[in-house]
């Protein structure tokens, strides 16, 4: 490995990784507080109404913070962005296969995180000691480890496309060439099954993590969808900015806002799952998912799978199983409620102002919302 290679890494590794954790870290510590925040106004709202007004006000429910107006979420996610605009800057000093090889090391700086910031549940041995297959349920370390090892397996394993002498014209066709054009079929038809499952079992608790996984996965699958149409478009830009317009075409002009709206949307889902759900548990899911089906496209869209060897074949299986298995590992591990998972929140808040950050617990934590809970007979004060 020579030095351009090895700045490669260490960017990907120490710049768009961790910037990438920032910034998720950062957009659901805002949604956290900003619920937090929105359950201390309806609880004084409960306070001070009357019976048939605090009825009125259960009625009608929560009403969804808009996020786009908080300075704390968006510079959350200025710096999620730069994360994910370093992965550039580490690709022009080592191989696409090096950098994709090293990038789901976010999921230990995402552990890391989601300890100490959020203090989620990281096991880092067994939880049952058993030498059985049950051995590796719910042993996080593990399930982590499982995961970047079959992504970095998958990625050595298969073939770099050769993009050389890529035309927009081949680019654009090769959207509608088979099989690509049946697995993109088969991405939105998944996409839209998680949609309705979700719709159909949103606030379900007996399902356990069901909804978390539906959410990252079809947040993981926009995103790789994302991904294939950035080649398209980063070309139509650079020929653009070049003086050779390539936006003449509605078909063109559609690929555009396809991207666009496949960005919005992963985002938006993504940011769902951090708000609802455990951050040590959608994150992995969104990662290596995304890495997969990435993967899976550039094997069907650039068709290298004409390049596979036995040893190709072998490796990508072995790695595929390893992702497999570990996302299941990682979804089966214990399952928590919103509810508790805000409530875990705000002892930690409330820790913090005993150790003398009185400013920020004070500003979660309101004596009204303490009152409100102690007085709820399903809540040990």
């Amino acid at each position: 490995m020579g030095g351009r290679e090895l700045i490669g890494i260490l960017v990907e590794i120490f710049v768009a990784d961790l910037l990438t954790v920032i910034g998720l870290s950062g957009q659901k510590l805002a949604i956290m507080r900003a619920k937090i925040a929105q359950e201390e106004i309806l609880a004084e709202r409960r306070r001070i109404s009357t019976s048939f007004e605090y009825n009125l006000v259960e009625s009608s429910g929560r009403t969804e913070v808009n996020m786009v107006k908080d300075p704390k979420w968006l510079l959350a996610f200025v710096i999620f962005i730069l994360g994910q605009a370093s992965e550039a800057i580490s690709l022009s000093f080592a191989s696409q296969t090096d950098v994709v090889s090293v990038s789901n090391l976010t999921l230990f700086w995402n552990s890391l995180f989601s300890v100490f910031l959020f203090r989620e549940k990281f096991t880092l041995y067994p939880t049952y000691p058993e030498l059985s297959l049950r051995l590796f349920r719910r042993w996080d370390l593990f399930s982590v480890t499982l995961l970047v090892a079959g992504s970095i397996i998958t990625v050595l394993a298969t073939p770099q496309p050769d993009e050389k002498g890529m035309t927009v014209g081949k680019l654009m066709s090769m959207w509608f060439e088979f099989p690509y054009c049946i697995y993109a079929t088969f991405l939105a038809v998944s996409i839209a099954a998680c949609a309705i499952a979700l719709t159909r079992n949103w606030g379900n608790e007996a399902t356990g993590n069901l909804n978390a996984v539906l959410v990252a996965t079809a947040s993981a699958m926009i995103s790789a969808f994302t991904v294939t149409i950035s080649k398209v478009e980063m070309t139509l830009l650079g020929k653009t900015i070049k003086g050779e317009n390539q936006f003449t075409s509605f078909s063109v002009f559609f690929m555009s806002f396809l991207w666009i709206l496949s960005m919005v949307a992963s985002i938006w889902l993504l940011n769902v799952g951090l708000s609802h759900f455990e951050q040590g548990l959608i994150v992995p899911i969104y990662e290596v998912v995304g890495t997969l089906v990435t993967i899976t496209s550039g094997i069907l869209y650039y068709k290298t799978y004409d390049e596979f060897d036995v040893g190709n074949w072998v490796g990508f299986i072995i790695g595929l199983f390893c992702m497999c298995w570990g996302i299941w590992l990682v979804a089966n591990r214990e399952h928590h409620t919103e509810k508790e998972l805000t409530r875990a929140f705000v002892n930690t808040q409330e820790d913090e102002s005993l150790l003398g950050n009185d400013a920020l617990a004070g500003s979660l934590v309101s004596p009204q919302r303490e009152h409100s809970e102690c007085s709820d007979s399903s809540v040990s004060c």
